[in-house]
């Protein structure tokens, strides 16, 4: 079923969201010294800062909540948002960056999976390969790097938190909407950072950042916090989160793009190679999704 133009719209829209975090990991290696909780921490308070700014008339929303959904939107924030944070940076630590891009890198698989699953379907064969093509292709893209134990135990955590960003989040789009449901999310990743920031390093979990790091912190805060998890929410009110997974193989691409630009490596033929098999995976994917999967309904005039 090929995608209308108001969906291949929602797909153009959603591919930046991927694109500006690929784009951060080229400036994230900052950040593998300076405290990890409060580090995310400030990164997800700008972001909520900007997010409350933007959305701050349908905030109230978080009041209609029943408990089970507070109960998931603290998951959410201490799984999607601080969780995937803290072990990214964790894994950075103990391996290469291409190694932990490669374990995350099977996003889309997991969702491809896990979603039907959870909403009592099939997995759809077509959209599953399509899946399995891009994460070929982001590891492609990532090369093989070198990885420890622990460091690709980080990773499994982070590629479990991204996961919950998106199978979390989509069940609560509909009743908060996308910019209250971003708002209220980097809020309580920013307090829950906080809190174990000070319980775990005490005076010591806070430093003034250098330039470096104050520049990552404000790219990070900026362009992921606010604006990729702002659209995210948004493309998964229109597209189903497993063709909306698709797109997260974008990550590594925009991430050697942004390595090119800031002439901290060079494009190889492997690289190039793993986009294009990237590209395919997408396009294969988006041209023979299936009807059965489906985006929650969005509500009129609730768009980020």
């Amino acid at each position: 079923m090929k995608p209308n133009k108001s969906e291949l719209y929602s797909y153009l829209l959603a591919a930046t969201s991927p694109s500006a975090v690929g784009l951060g990991i080229a400036v994230s290696g900052a950040l593998v010294r300076y405290p990890v909780f409060s580090g995310q921490a400030i990164r997800y308070a700008i972001g909520a800062v900007m997010l409350g700014v933007l959305g701050r008339k349908s905030l109230h929303t978080v009041f209609s909540l029943s408990r089970r959904e507070v109960f998931k939107l603290l998951l959410l924030s201490a799984t999607g948002l601080a969780g995937f944070s803290v072990c990214s940076i964790e894994a950075l630590r103990s391996s290469s960056p291409a190694a932990v891009g490669v374990i995350i890198g099977c996003l889309p698989i997991v969702l491809a999976l896990v979603v039907p699953i959870l909403n009592w379907r099939r997995p759809k064969p077509r959209t599953f390969i399509a899946a399995a093509i891009v994460s070929v292709g982001a590891a492609v893209v990532n090369g093989a790097g070198h990885s420890s134990f622990h460091g690709a135990m980080w990773a499994l955590g982070a590629l479990v938190g991204d996961a919950c960003f998106s199978i979390i989040g989509v069940s609560l789009i509909e009743k908060l909407g996308a910019r209250a449901l971003s708002f209220w999310a980097t809020v309580l990743a920013t307090v829950g950072l906080l809190a174990v920031g000070a319980a775990v390093g005490g005076s010591t979990a806070f430093r003034t950042p250098t330039l470096n790091e104050s520049e990552a912190l404000l790219y990070s805060g900026v362009a992921i916090s606010f604006y990729a998890v702002g659209v995210w929410y948004v493309v998964l009110k229109r597209i189903s989160v497993e063709r909306a997974g698709l797109l997260t193989g974008l990550i590594p691409v925009s991430a050697l793009i942004g390595q090119a630009i800031l002439g901290i490596g060079v494009v190889n033929l492997r690289e190039v190679i793993g986009v294009v098999i990237v590209t395919l995976g997408i396009s294969a994917g988006i041209i023979a999704g299936d009807s059965s999967e489906v985006a929650p309904k969005a509500k009129r005039g609730n768009s980020f």
